[in-house]
């Protein structure tokens, strides 16, 4: 199943394991937001919508534009978006050097953004990869690649909470900030990957 794309397969499998770390992230906004800003708990819980919030009009529109643009678009597009996300979790990471004023709508646009940003490379590639390429096996694939996801997600939320008490949440943040670092260089991969098998499809000679 995996021998004809497995640069591919591992591609994704390792993108989709940093991406699932940091969706998970939004199991601790409401805490950050609360330790960090000094919000109270429900404020703290409404403000961090923001990051799901992202995440609902990133599917949108992605949802409209993802089978408009070739592959190398949605590389360049979904690469970019990653980007920003790690310019989100800096932003989040030194918000200490921001006025007390604007530290709590800074936070919650970063949220914003970030949620936005990393959405569409966690939901789309991997499903359209999987449907296209595991034919048959597609429903394999898809728990294949969730395999590792999960597996990620529970080394990450098993340690994370400990790190963040322990070591802070400038710790935290910049673990968080290399995770999403490898998320973008492995979907990145992956994209390429993708771009290139089927740019060498196409130029095949037709017999």
């Amino acid at each position: 199943l995996f021998r004809s794309r497995s640069g591919q397969c591992w591609a994704i499998c390792a993108g989709i394991v940093f991406l699932t770390v940091m969706m998970d992230f939004l199991n601790f906004i409401p805490i950050y937001l609360s330790e960090s800003l000094g919000l109270s708990a429900s404020v703290a819980s409404m403000a961090g919508t923001s990051f799901p919030i992202g995440m609902f009009v990133a599917l949108i529109v992605s949802g409209f534009l993802y089978d408009r643009f070739s592959k190398r678009q949605l590389a360049i597009c979904l690469t970019t978006l990653l980007m920003i996300g790690i310019s989100c979790v800096l932003c989040l990471w030194g918000m200490d050097l921001a006025p007390k004023a604007y530290r709590v709508p800074l936070s919650i646009i970063c949220l914003f953004v970030l949620g936005f940003s990393i959405s569409p490379a966690y939901y789309v590639p991997m499903s359209v990869f999987s449907v296209s390429f595991g034919g048959r096996h597609s429903g394999f694939l898809v728990s294949f690649i969730d395999i590792f996801a999960y597996a990620g997600a529970l080394v990450f939320n098993f340690f994370s909470g400990s790190i963040a008490e322990h070591y802070g949440w400038d710790t935290f943040l910049g673990g968080l900030t290399l995770i999403n670092s490898l998320a973008m260089i492995s979907m990145s991969t992956f994209l390429y990957l993708d771009q290139h098998s089927t740019s060498r499809k196409t130029t095949l000679p037709v017999h």
